[in-house]
C-alpha cells in the first residue's frame, strides 16, 4: 500500500521499510514499540564510541528486562573501538559486548538525521493518510443459458458482459489501522429474444384448464426479455502488516435483481407472463489481501472476501390471459446468503503516490432467487405465492483501474 516499496532513494526508505515490518512484529507479539535501528543497536554486537574509563563495580548490560552481558569490577572501555573485558589481571584474553544502549538522547538525535519522526512507524501518522481508487468492472452473469418458456427456441445466447465501476476511498490512522468504504456497480445485464410458436412450455394445473392459457399456447410469436441489476456498498475496518499483507473485517449491503416477460401474440389473441425478483442482501464479512512486490515498480497480488448475510427476498408474478388476470401475486421471506469474492491482480507504480491496476475477478453467491428458480411449469391458483432462493449466482470478469495515494 505504501510508497515506500516503489521509492528507488535508499538510506531512510529503506530503514522505514525495516521498521514498519518489524513495527509490526512487535505489535503481534506485544513487545514495546522501538524502532528497527533502535533494535539494530541494542541487539546486535557493535562498536562502542565511549571514552576509556574504569568500572568500579560489576555493571549488568540489560535491555526489555533480559540480561546480554556483565562487565566486571575493573574492566576500561576502551574510545574508537569495540569494548574489551580484562577477565582477570595479566590475562589478554578479551570478549566483545553483546550489546551496548545509546543514550536516549542520542538515541533520539540519530533518528531525527536518519529518518524524520513523521515516518517513525511506532509514531502516530504515516507517510499517506487517504487513498482513493477507480476501477472499471467487466462482469459476466454466468449459467442459465439455455432458459426459455417458448418451445420455439432460446432467448439468446446468454448474458454479456457488463460495465460496472468500483469506487474506493480509505483513510489511514497510521502505518497500520484504517478505514475503507468501497461502492460496487451499478452492473445491468439484458437477454431478450423473439420466436415463433405455437406452443410455451407452461401447462395448466389446480383449477385452471387449457382454455384459460389459451393465448399462451396457440400464439405465432413469443417475445421474451430478461434483465438483472447489482450494486453493492461496504464498510470495512482494515489493517496493513509490513506492506505485503492486508486484513478486514466489515459490513456489506448488495442489492441484486431479476426481471423477466413473456409476451404472446396470435389469432385467438395475447397474453402475457412477468415475474420479478429483489434479493437485498446485509451482513459481515472478513477478507484479506497479500501483495508480491517483483520490482519497485511492480507488484502482483491476490484478494479474497468472504461473508454471511441475510437475505430480505420478495418476488412479485403476474399472468394475463387475453385480458382475463390469472394470477398477481407475491411474496417475501428472510433467509441466508452468502458471498465468496477472489481476485487476481497487478499493479504498477507511475510515481510512488500513482499507481495503475489490473486483474480478473470471481464472485459466487449462493442463496439468491433468480428468475428460472421461480417460473412455474404450471398455472395454478398459488403461482406466485411463495419465493425460491436455493440458487447461485456466478459473476466473473476483468478490472482495471486507478490508485492515488495523498
Amino acid at each position: 500500500m505504501r510508497r515506500i516499496l516503489t521509492n528507488k532513494n535508499e538510506g531512510c526508505m529503506s530503514r522505514r521499510a525495516v521498521s514498519a515490518a518489524i513495527a509490526a512484529l512487535i505489535a503481534a507479539v506485544g513487545l514495546p514499540c522501538v524502532s528497527a535501528q533502535d533494535y539494530s543497536q541494542q541487539l546486535v554486537p557493535t562498536a562502542s564510541n565511549l571514552t576509556a574509563t574504569p568500572v568500579s563495580s560489576a555493571v549488568a548490560l540489560q535491555y526489555g528486562g533480559q540480561q546480554y552481558a556483565t562487565v566486571p569490577a575493573g574492566a576500561v572501555e576502551t574510545a574508537g573501538h569495540a569494548t574489551t573485558v580484562g577477565l582477570s589481571p595479566g590475562d589478554d584474553s578479551q570478549v566483545q559486548l553483546a550489546a551496548h544502549s545509546l543514550s536516549q538522547n542520542r538515541q533520539n538525535r540519530r533518528q531525527a538525521m536518519y529518518c524524520p519522526p513523521v515516518f517513525n512507524p511506532c509514531k502516530d501518522g504515516c507517510d499517506i493518510s487517504f487513498y482513493g481508487q477507480y476501477e472499471s468492472l467487466w462482469l459476466d452473469r454466468r449459467g442459465d443459458r439455455f432458459f426459455s418458456l417458448s418451445r420455439g427456441g432460446f432467448i439468446d445466447s446468454g448474458f454479456d458482459f457488463e460495465w460496472g465501476g468500483r469506487y474506493t476511498f480509505g483513510k489511514l490512522f497510521d502505518c497500520v489501522n484504517g478505514w475503507e468504504a468501497s461502492f460496487v456497480g451499478p452492473f445491468e445485464w439484458r437477454r431478450s429474444g423473439t420466436n415463433t410458436g405455437p406452443d410455451t412450455t407452461l401447462s395448466p394445473g389446480g383449477i385452471f384448464g387449457f382454455a384459460d392459457i389459451n393465448t399462451f399456447n396457440n400464439a405465432t410469436l413469443h417475445t421474451q426479455v430478461w434483465e438483472a441489476e447489482m450494486y453493492s456498498f461496504e464498510l470495512n475496518r482494515k489493517w496493513w502488516v509490513w506492506d505485503v499483507l492486508s486484513t478486514m473485517i466489515g459490513t456489506r449491503y448488495l442489492n441484486y435483481e431479476e426481471d423477466f416477460s413473456l409476451l404472446t401474440q396470435g389469432a385467438s389473441g395475447s397474453s402475457l407472463l412477468l415475474e420479478s425478483v429483489d434479493n437485498t442482501l446485509a451482513g459481515l464479512q472478513i477478507g484479506g489481501e497479500l501483495l508480491y512486490p517483483s520490482t519497485l515498480r511492480a507488484s502482483a497480488g491476490i484478494r479474497a472476501k468472504a461473508g454471511v448475510y441475510a437475505n430480505f427476498d420478495k418476488r412479485r408474478a403476474f399472468v394475463r390471459n387475453n385480458g382475463t388476470v390469472l394470477i398477481n401475486a407475491g411474496d417475501t421471506s428472510v433467509d441466508l446468503a452468502g458471498i465468496i469474492e477472489m481476485a487476481l491482480f497487478g499493479s504498477y507504480y507511475i510515481t510512488p503516490s500513482v499507481r495503475l491496476t489490473g486483474g480478473y475477478e470471481f464472485w459466487w453467491l449462493p442463496g439468491i432467487a433468480t428468475i428460472p428458480e421461480q417460473v412455474p411449469g404450471s398455472i395454478t391458483q398459488s403461482s406466485g405465492t411463495s419465493v425460491s432462493n436455493d440458487d447461485s449466482l456466478i459473476l466473473h470478469g476483468a478490472s482495471a483501474g486507478l490508485q492515488i495515494l495523498f
